[in-house]
């Protein structure tokens, strides 16, 4: 309620600033408990698409790493036709998140990436590099 109703709140901005609102019934608490239950442990409330407000249809409650990845400056790689989060992804392909998003930065593909799971001093086992856009492929 604060983050949409409160012109003071820190993060006021993101929230009612831009137009976010929730929805009237939840201003009786009794009504949001109707709607939504009681907070499972471990989880907060969420909103499915987050350029809609606060409402039975659009939230749920969600686990903490759920509700991180559903931020709209979420990062998403596709993979075989597969649209994925990044973490996702690294999880996926066995990889730290940090090292997709660096490659990524690189101008790598998602293919690329995952094909190239290990890194030693810029190079693979073998000796060719790392880097597949590096000068000795010509």
């Amino acid at each position: 309620m604060a983050r949409c109703h409160d012109e003071k709140r820190e993060n006021y901005y993101l929230y009612g600033g831009r137009g976010i609102k929730v929805c009237e019934r939840w201003n009786k608490f009794s009504l949001f408990l109707d709607d939504m239950g009681m907070r499972p442990v471990g989880t907060v409330l969420d909103r499915r698409d987050n350029l809609i407000g606060y409402c039975k249809e659009n939230c749920w409650w969600a686990s903490y790493k759920a509700s991180t990845e559903n931020r709209k400056n979420t990062v998403w790689i596709k993979y075989k036709g597969r649209e994925m989060r990044v973490s996702d992804f690294a999880d996926f392909a066995g990889i730290p998140s940090m090292r997709v998003y660096s490659r990524m930065a690189s101008g790598w593909t998602a293919e690329e990436i995952f094909e190239t799971k290990r890194k030693m001093n810029g190079f693979y086992r073998d000796g060719t590099p790392l880097n597949p856009r590096h000068p000795q492929y010509g």
